[in-house]
């Protein structure tokens, strides 16, 4: 504003200086040269003077001030002609366009929301001085990333009909690096230690040195100074403050050279730590643990940080939502020690009136109430509303929850909850194209809508097709809530048409149909689910080639002779599937912390031709290793197992294979495992150790009824790529490992004539490999990369260094 305000008074001056100066006279007849898009009639009424009004000196400056001051005209001049006023302008031109071009720190649209802001728009009238204001702004900003050398230029072409188009150029150059850290004023500890805690720079050659970002801006080093201030309060130093910070840039602005000036300070230990509420004191402050943290102890304010937040999530459940609490502290310089005293005003209790909800137009109230933990007449609670929060927004269905808690009525004792949403869209027509080393080419349709009609109840159909199968399937979701208690109903029916092939499977064509109707219901504050369900499946096997545990899983069925060809089977089961689910990841594309597991198994029940029990753990844990979530450890197992009863097999369909990138990296996908084992010689079947025998060994992976397999992942900074918040991009260092047997097979003396393995102890047999895996989550959907050296591996294991895969796979 001072800058315009300069600018406008410079304007006044000169055009005031360059006009003609005359005496006092009667103007008869008013002249406008100049005027393109405002009307003469327009511009007499800006200009404030009429025919027959006096002008003098005074008068002339008046309407040249009225004029400005339209910001309309940025060029005006007055003359007399005998008894005619001529006033000439000229006008601001009209925004036609903003282009932005070399912007690769601040993105086009950023910039583009920050100008509409302040009046620069298409369409708008150009204001220089609004352009020259962000431009300046747009320069501290680049310093204030630590980029000196960024050039920022503007170019103004003018177009017919007075428009124009402003091009912003930007030099960005590069980020000054920090070439070196001093701390002054350090006595208790070494340097060498401190320096690191900045998290901002590391002297010494390091594997995490190279991958660090030691780009220099003013926040990181802020950052940096909270962290080393943190260090200290959090280890007795209670007097620990930053007396200054210096940063010396080189001549070139392209590295920077810090110090930072301290004062320690003494050290101080806790000997009493007192409370005026007797609720705390007997709830909190008695027990043996908090003694432990606190009486005698070095002076932590991390800890006493985190006492306040337990104080106020214990009152929050004893129904005191909104208590003031400070802690005071006395020190005793002498002897070096402090007490402590908790001041708490428990203020009131609330009971809540009404809960209301704004902006769902489409979404039925009844839908929302349902995902609210707190009830209207019950005292309110802080952590029952943030939970109402939250599962509004986990249902998909908004794009923005916000919570407003106000006083009921003018009563001192009851408030009105009111959520304030803001609908989105729910439905979903999607064509997907993904690859795979082991599926090849694979495509999806997807077809969804969640709360139709506003109800909270979904469908949705999904077709997928690779090498090897085809699916579709409809699926009707109804949500409900009884007892308080949130459930949803899924009831699916679906087809399937599997062929197997040389590559990775064994060789069979398979045609499923069936249905199955779920209940699942949220437990443990929505963080965990569990489901039961039932289902119809009908499997028509056919085209087998004749496999010994494909023959034993027949003979159950039917008595065969290996020399007879494998019949066609059809089966019809009825089977119970159940499951328990924790999700307490942050994100669920990028996670950062938190944990997952996920327990599935189904069994048959009487009356089915198949009877087989199939149970499944899998689970994944990210533990952030730093604040700034950079470095991440990640672990990802998989057990499995299933088993046949009453003299029955587990269907070989129903096998876990392990192999590619979901197990043992460095490895093709689904080839690891029992092999294929036939009766007969089949085209590319041989057994060159025993070619009388009657067993024909194959290199085609066939699984097995029992599998096991485990990754860890260091997860770190992409290497060369700054601002790794705005990519969706994850890089890691990984180790695999894992295993897979078939407890299902009958060591027979001709299998061991033959010099099969027993499969039966081939858990013993684990493969190993490690790697570097990239993945991207890109418009067209997750693309993962992945280089894996085989550590561990057998003879005819099939290796595959490389692996990507591409959009979504099933």
């Amino acid at each position: 504003m001072l800058i315009k305000k300069f600018l406008m008074t410079l304007l006044l001056f000169f055009t005031s200086s360059y006009s003609y100066s005359f005496d006092t006279f009667v103007v008869k007849n008013i002249n406008f040269n100049g005027l393109q898009r405002v009307s003469k009639n327009s511009a007499l009424t800006y200009s404030a003077i009429n025919i027959g009004d006096k002008i003098d000196q005074k008068k002339i400056k008046s309407i040249i001030h009225h004029l400005y001051s339209t910001k309309i005209f940025e060029n005006i001049s007055v003359s007399r002609d005998k008894k005619n006023l001529v006033i000439n302008v000229k006008e601001k031109p009209i925004i036609y366009d903003i282009v932005f071009s070399g912007n690769k720190l601040i993105k086009s649209d950023v910039l583009k929301t920050n100008l509409v802001k302040i009046g620069l728009n298409n369409g708008e009238i150009l204001d220089r001085s609004l352009l020259f204001s962000f431009k300046t702004y747009l320069k501290n900003f680049y310093h204030n990333q630590g980029k000196y050398g960024t050039n920022i230029t503007t170019k103004i072409d003018l177009l017919p009909f007075n428009y124009a188009k402003i091009t912003f150029n930007f030099n960005e150059g590069i980020s000054a690096k920090i070439k070196n850290i001093k701390i002054l004023g350090n006595s208790r500890y070494n340097v060498n230690d401190l320096i690191p805690l900045l998290n901002i720079y590391h002297p010494k050659f390091s594997f995490r040195n190279i991958l660090a970002n030691n780009d220099y801006n003013k926040q990181k080093l802020a950052d940096a100074l909270e962290n080393l201030r943190n260090f200290y309060l959090n280890n007795g130093y209670i007097k620990f403050k930053v007396k200054s910070v210096r940063v010396r840039l080189s001549s070139n602005k392209k590295e920077a050279y810090i110090t930072i000036n301290i004062h320690e300070g003494d050290r101080y230990k806790v000997v009493s730590f007192k409370t005026n509420n007797d609720l705390i004191k007997n709830e909190l402050m008695n027990s043996k643990q908090f003694q432990k943290d606190f009486i005698n102890q070095y002076y932590n304010q991390e800890n006493i940080i985190n006492f306040q937040k337990k104080i106020k999530d214990t009152l929050d459940q004893l129904n005191y939502p909104n208590p003031k609490i400070n802690i005071n502290s006395t020190i005793n310089d002498s002897k070096k020690n402090i007490d402590l005293y908790l001041d708490v005003d428990l203020r009131n209790k609330y009971k809540v009136h009404r809960i209301s909800f704004k902006g769902n137009y489409l979404s039925q109230d009844s839908v929302l109430r349902r995902e609210i933990q707190q009830k209207e007449g019950d005292y309110l609670k802080n952590k029952l509303i943030q939970q109402g929060e939250t599962s509004l927004k986990n249902t998909g269905y908004f794009e923005t929850v916000n919570t407003i808690v106000k006083k009921a009525n003018k009563s001192n004792d009851s408030v009105d909850i009111i959520y304030q949403v803001k609908e989105k869209k729910t439905g979903l027509f999607n064509l997907g194209l993904g690859y795979s080393k082991g599926q090849g080419v694979n495509f999806e349709l997807n077809i969804l809508k969640d709360n139709i009609f506003g109800s909270g109840n979904l469908i949705s159909f999904v077709g997928t097709k690779d090498s090897n199968q085809k699916y579709g399937e409809f699926l009707f979701k109804k949500n409900g809530s009884i007892f308080s208690k949130n459930f949803n109903i899924e009831n699916r029916i679906f087809y399937n048409t599997f062929q197997g092939n040389h590559k990775t499977f064994i060789d069979y064509e398979k045609d499923s149909y069936g249905a199955n109707i779920n209940l699942n219901m949220p437990v443990f504050n929505n963080t965990q689910q569990i489901n039961i369900g039932l289902d119809y499946l009908h499997n028509h096997l056919k085209s087998i080639s004749f496999q010994v545990p494909m023959w034993y899983y027949l003979q159950t069925f039917r008595h065969l002779n290996p020399d007879e060809k494998a019949p066609e089977l059809i089966t019809k089961d009825f089977l119970i599937n159940y499951g328990w689910h924790v999700n307490m990841l942050d994100n669920k594309f990028l996670p950062n912390s938190g944990s997952e597991i996920g327990l599935d198994g189904k069994i048959t029940l009487p009356y089915s031709d198949n009877k087989f029990h199939k149970v499944e753990l899998n689970f994944k844990n990210y533990l952030p290793l730093n604040k700034k979530n950079e470095w991440i450890l990640f672990n990802h197992g998989h057990v499995g197992y299933g088993y046949g009863f009453q003299k029955k097999f587990m269907p070989f369909y129903e096998n876990f294979y392990i192999g590619g990138f979901k197990t043992i990296r460095g490895f093709r996908t689904n080839s690891l495992g029992p092999k294929g084992v036939y009766f007969r010689k089949t085209p590319g079947c041989t057994n060159e150790k025993n070619k009388d025998s009657a067993f024909c060994l194959t290199k085609n992976a066939v699984g097995g009824n029992a599998v096991f397999s485990n990754s860890f992942e260091l997860i770190f900074p992409t290497p060369f790529l700054s601002n790794q918040d705005l990519y969706p991009l994850r890089t890691s260092l990984f180790v695999d490992f894992g295993t897979i047997w078939d407890t299902q097979w009958v060591n027979t003396k001709t299998a061991k004539d033959a010099q099969i393995p027993n499969y039966n102890n081939e858990y013993k047999k684990v493969r190993c490999s490690a790697g570097i895996a990239i993945t991207w989550i890109s418009p067209i959907g997750p693309l993962s990369m992945s280089y894996a050296k085989p550590i561990k591996y057998y003879e005819d294991d099939a290796i595959e260094n490389f692996q990507l895969t591409l959009g979504k796979t099933w």
